[in-house]
């Protein structure tokens, strides 16, 4: 089963799974990958910053990255893509240079059939994925990333349209 019936990466299996979301701390904990008091010290922690809870056991080393981003796919249903291993597809790009995001953290990567692949920080906010779809026209294949990789990857490729923004200013 795939959420609102589409096959933009978001699957559950089952509608109880739909229903009962795990959460991030419980999957990483039951699996070893925590301790019950490192999480309840990263949680309150948490409460007072704008960062999320697993970027934030990630920047203070309590978890690896690739158990948190295994963790996050569980509770999610979204995969984890690993921004320094893309190069954004031009074409993407072309369909919603509005895709490309500093202040939502998105990234459009390619397409695939007639979707479009989304490096995303938050993918599992169904209304900015529900105004992306509109947008373009297109439905939209999230995949989870992680803020300084995101940050990065929109950095690296996408620096040209910082310039011509900065050009235009001075001008």
């Amino acid at each position: 089963m795939t959420l609102a019936g589409a096959d933009n990466g978001i699957r559950y299996r089952t509608i109880e799974e739909f229903v009962k979301k795990k959460k991030l701390g419980e999957v990483l904990r039951d699996r070893g990958k925590i301790s019950a008091e490192d999480l309840l010290q990263v949680v309150s922690e948490q409460q007072a910053k704008m960062l999320h809870l697993g970027e934030l056991m990630l920047e203070r080393g309590l978890v690896k990255k690739g158990d948190l981003a295994a963790a996050l796919e569980e509770v999610s249903h979204v995969p984890y893509l690993d921004c320094s291993e893309v190069v954004p597809d031009p074409e993407a790009h072309k369909i919603s240079s509005t895709c490309y995001s500093r202040t939502l953290l998105r990234l459009p990567i390619r397409m695939e059939q007639e979707r479009l692949v989304v490096l995303w920080l938050a993918p599992q906010d169904l209304g900015k994925l529900d105004e992306l779809r509109f947008s373009t026209g297109m439905e939209i294949s999230p995949r989870l990333a992680f803020r300084s990789e995101v940050l990065k990857a929109i950095a690296k490729y996408y620096w040209w349209q910082r310039m011509g923004n900065h050009i235009q200013a001075q001008l």
